[in-house]
């Protein structure tokens, strides 16, 4: 608290600093991870119970960044997820062209080798009065071929 003319009683006390060293998977908290853990929901970083960074591998934090990128939002020209664009007229022709914006989306890493989009997207209607109207969950499987481990991910669309 301060007081006029710069008079504090009480000492100023200093947050504990984010321990930076190692990134703990998020999932087990043990295993040492290359990026940080980007929650999905909040776009944010994660700090651990124990004040560290939570993590996750490079490729996972890769295929995040582009799913939740909107659309040439970036520095990067046609990076992101196009989703909005999409009009839905029926299932078939949705998930079809979702599927499509995938693939767009994830190209390099498709293109390099590092990741494969497994087929089966999964399109959900949030349970009504939890979400807006129109909002949607777009799930879909990616197999990482560096690590060889199988991720599903969900995107939430409004």
């Amino acid at each position: 608290m301060s007081f006029p003319y710069s008079i504090n009683l009480l000492p100023d006390v200093a947050p504990t600093p984010i321990d930076r060293r190692n990134l703990v998977d998020w999932q087990d908290g043990s295993t040492i991870q290359t990026s940080r853990f980007i929650n999905p929901l909040t776009k944010d970083y994660v700090v651990s119970s124990d004040n560290k960074l939570a993590g996750m591998n490079a490729i996972q934090q890769e295929v995040y960044l582009a799913v939740l990128t909107k659309f040439n939002s970036s520095s990067l020209t046609g990076f992101g997820n196009n989703i909005l664009s999409i009009k839905m007229i029926n299932q078939t022709n949705f998930s079809a062209q979702v599927s499509s914006m995938l693939n767009q989306c994830l190209s390099d890493l498709i293109g390099s080798g590092q990741i494969t989009l497994n087929p089966g997207i999964v399109i959900q209607q949030p349970p009504s009065g939890s979400a807006p109207p129109g909002k949607v969950i777009i799930g879909f499987s990616y197999t990482d071929n560096v690590s060889g481990n199988t991720f599903n991910t969900n995107i939430p669309v409004e």
